[in-house]
């Protein structure tokens, strides 16, 4: 067996093209998958990490991310057009390609791990790949403000311990779009059975923190949304917007997810606009 060599069906839930190993078989038993020169038949089959796949019919982006990205992109009105951006958690590069097929400039892609980003992105001109990199440590005198857009999405960690590093990062008016996911949020006893968040309250909780460290860090909460599709084991995540040099947004985020709650079948009362159930500065309309 070869070093670092991965089973197929592994690979395809890695790289987010699949969110567990039963799609991905049947997939592949469909005849749908294949690599650069040929079909992948054999779910078992042994790969390299890097190894280019393809999954006939499936989505337009590396990964299941990008899916992700293009609706915070679209729901919030940002075109990364020309601009020069950063993805953190770059993983497989989900964000990276879709911030580069809607004409970013320019990607720098961060991921404390390797070996996992997409080989035809790692050739692409306007990707500059930092691997076993930890965001904390990108910022310096040359790097500093140069960033237009920056993208995140991060596991194992809450995103407000990125924020530092982004917000130094950023240019004067510079915006930051990332996914909240509450399992990684809340704290211990907020986490259900197996690292699932299922409570609708937790969810809002979640929201309220990060778009306060948002307003900390001067950047203003503009807009948040449900993501499209689940995260891992089915927990709900979300996208928010926060920019600098401009006045928050009226953000409804009990209504986020109310309605978020109401699509996965979760009984759940809104809080309404109690000051305790939202985050300080941002309004419950809108």
């Amino acid at each position: 067996m070869g070093r670092g060599r991965r089973r197929l069906d592994q690979l395809l839930v890695e790289r987010g093209l699949f969110s567990n190993a039963q799609d991905a078989l049947r997939s592949i038993l469909a005849g749908d998958v294949s690599t650069s020169d040929r079909r992948l038949d054999h779910a078992g089959e042994l790969l390299a990490p890097d190894a280019p796949l393809h999954v006939r019919g499936h989505i337009a982006y590396v990964g299941r991310g990008g899916l992700k990205l293009e609706r915070g992109l679209d729901a919030f009105g940002v075109d990364p057009t020309g601009l020069a951006c950063l993805d953190v958690g770059c993983s497989t590069g989900g964000f990276t390609d879709c911030l580069l097929k809607r004409g970013a400039a320019s990607v720098l892609s961060v991921d404390v791990g390797y070996a996992q980003f997409d080989w035809t992105l790692r050739q692409d001109p306007r990707v500059t790949l930092l691997e076993r990199t930890n965001i904390v440590d990108v910022p310096s005198p040359e790097r500093a403000g140069r960033v237009d857009l920056a993208v995140c999405d991060v596991s194992f960690t809450s995103v407000t311990t990125v924020l530092p590093a982004v917000c130094e990062l950023l240019s004067p008016e510079g915006s930051f779009l990332t996914l909240v996911k509450p399992q990684f949020e809340a704290t211990r006893s907020q986490v259900g059975e197996g690292g699932v968040v299922g409570d609708p309250g937790v969810w809002l909780w979640a929201l309220a923190k990060v778009a306060s460290a948002f307003e900390e860090r001067g950047l203003a909460p503009r807009g948040c949304c449900a993501s499209p599709i689940a995260g891992h084991k089915g927990n709900r995540e979300f996208l928010l917007l926060g920019t600098r040099g401009t006045s928050p947004a009226e953000l409804d985020l009990a209504g986020v997810v109310a309605e978020t709650a109401r699509a996965a079948g979760v009984a759940w009362d809104a809080p309404g606009t109690r000051h305790a159930d939202r985050a300080p500065g941002l309004g419950a309309t809108g």
